[in-house]
């Protein structure tokens, strides 16, 4: 009867135990969320969090006392000696909901999951094999693994590794746009390189450009210069060879009229010396072709400066007076250089030692100019002398043919006359000083020379 009763109990105790687990196992959710604006307090979310910890132990107990209350008594001795086998495992279990009750963090959630059929087979397999009372505390030993187990951890360490993958992924984000910054800043520093390069060049185009339209200015220039220059010789040289020219077709001329004057005289003196030159041209050349630049004279004794570059002549005493009024007389000497006073050719220095070089004497005499000036004033005096009285004839009294007329100028140059008798005295004196100063220029000192300057500027 007693083991009829127990059997025909058993399947009503079954239903409500596994109806009461069923509902501690679903029933049982701690969750600790942190929310984004921190309204929650610190004192607020321990609340919470510890009143979920006691709800899960009184689950638990509960539990617990309904299967104690459902077991036969006849299993009571078993029942105890697997409690006190189990016992350190509800000690654990407590532990954990002690540590449930604590404050943790706020973006973590304990969930207790929920056991399936698997749970109430693996129930139903051990109750119709053991005692019920046994496999209830079994029963309540899962739900206390259950509890125990390791999705808190999980869900502690799944936050973790997705701080860690974002982490890593700002990272990376990170080091590709430091890259890409850099290769902004290498590519802008590239252009600002290109930017000066390219004004460097412009630059030195400009530079360049300048330098070549100065250099074709240049040689534009000197071309200009040289044509102009080439033109100024050309007309120089025409004017010289034209004046030789004339020089010498009237030396020609003065030579045969000489020669006709020496035939003439060998003949007898009752032949007359008709001369056959234009009297006028004669006097208008010597006027402007011979005239001294320093005393507007025909030049007596002609003399020119010892410069290659000069060339110009001068009577022999006008020269000397100019050159020795340049002497110093607290020395004796030259202070600076003589110099030309029509071209400004520079003279030869002269030295206070002795005996000085005969190279450095400082004038040289005109020879062909002396030749021409005496040749025409020889014509001059042959007409002035011929004819007392100015006539214009082309044939004289005595058969004597003239070209021009003997006027009072061409009288002028006859044997006595003012004129020559003044061009005389100039080309004796001229020719007096200038050979003493030739001949003592080796030896002259300061007190010749101060001497000879007294005497020229009292001549």
């Amino acid at each position: 009867m007693p083991v009829t009763t127990r059997s025909s109990s058993f399947p009503a105790t079954r239903s409500r135990d596994r109806k009461k687990l069923s509902w501690a196992t679903r029933g049982v959710t701690v969750v600790a969320s942190h929310k984004a604006n921190g309204s929650l307090s610190g004192a607020k979310k321990a609340r919470q969090a510890k009143g979920g910890a006691t709800r899960v132990s009184q689950a638990a107990s509960r539990a617990s006392r309904a299967q104690l209350e459902a077991t036969p008594s006849s299993s009571t001795t078993g029942l105890e000696r697997e409690r006190e086998s189990r016992r350190p495992e509800v000690s654990d279990l407590h532990h954990e909901s002690a540590a449930l009750a604590t404050p943790f963090r706020s973006d973590t959630t304990v969930v207790v999951p929920v056991e399936t059929s698997r749970a109430s087979s693996s129930l139903s397999r051990r109750t119709s094999a053991r005692p019920a009372r046994s496999s209830r505390k079994r029963t309540a030993d899962v739900l206390e693994d259950t509890i125990t187990t390791s999705p808190i951890k999980r869900k502690r360490t799944a936050p973790a590794a997705t701080n860690d993958a974002e982490t890593r992924a700002l990272d990376e984000r990170e080091s590709a746009l430091s890259e890409r910054e850099d290769a902004v800043r290498e590519r802008e520093l590239a252009l600002q390189t290109r930017e000066e390069f390219e004004k460097t060049v412009k630059q030195l185009e400009k530079k360049i450009s300048k330098l070549t339209q100065k250099v074709k200015n240049s040689k534009a220039q000197y071309k200009q210069d040289k044509q102009q220059w080439e033109a100024q010789f050309q007309q120089a040289n025409r004017e010289w060879e034209a004046k030789v020219k004339t020089i010498t077709d009237e030396r020609d001329v003065l030579v045969e009229l000489c020669e006709a004057e020496k035939a003439a005289s060998v003949d007898g003196p009752a032949v007359a010396r008709p001369p056959s030159a234009n009297l006028q041209w004669l006097l208008s050349h010597l006027e402007e072709q011979f005239q001294c630049s320093l005393c507007f004279e025909i030049m007596a004794s002609p003399y020119s400066l010892n410069n290659g570059r000069c060339g110009h002549a001068f009577c022999a005493i006008c020269i000397l007076k100019w050159a020795f009024a340049a002497v110093h007389r607290g020395c004796g000497y030259w202070h600076d250089a003589l110099e030309c006073p029509l071209c400004r050719a520079t003279l030869p220095l002269t030295s206070d030692d002795t005996p000085r070089n005969i190279c450095t004497f400082p004038f040289v005499p005109d020879r062909l100019a002396e030749a021409a000036i005496k040749s025409h004033l020889t014509v001059l005096l042959d007409a002035a002398d011929s004819n007392a009285k100015p006539i214009a004839c082309a044939k004289g009294q005595d058969g004597t043919h003239w070209h021009g007329v003997v006027d009072e100028q061409v009288i002028a140059w006859g044997q006595g006359m003012a004129s020559r008798t003044e061009w005389e005295q100039r080309e004796k004196s001229g020719k007096t000083q200038m050979t003493l100063l030739f001949n003592n220029w080796s030896q002259y000192e300061a007190e010749d020379f101060l001497a000879m300057k007294d005497g020229l500027e009292a001549a």
